[in-house]
């Protein structure tokens, strides 16, 4: 589970379509900014930035043998 609230920073989603303008858009984000802090942020192509989203909620298992 993440858990990024009341934190000085915020947490970058990145899926495995993501672009490369969105990559490149990584390398000027501040996680740290005042602005996003507790959020998280996904690539929003419309508008061609990263903007709070809301994370579905999903649980993520190990594949089998993993951490066991």
């Amino acid at each position: 589970m993440l858990d990024i609230e009341n934190v000085d920073a915020a947490a970058i989603l990145v899926t495995a379509d993501l672009p490369d303008d969105a990559r490149l858009a990584l390398l000027d984000l501040d996680p740290t900014a005042p602005g996003v802090h507790g959020k998280v942020l996904g690539w929003d192509v419309e508008s061609q930035r990263w903007v709070p989203v809301e994370v579905p909620v999903t649980q993520v298992s190990p594949p089998p043998g993993v951490g066991g």
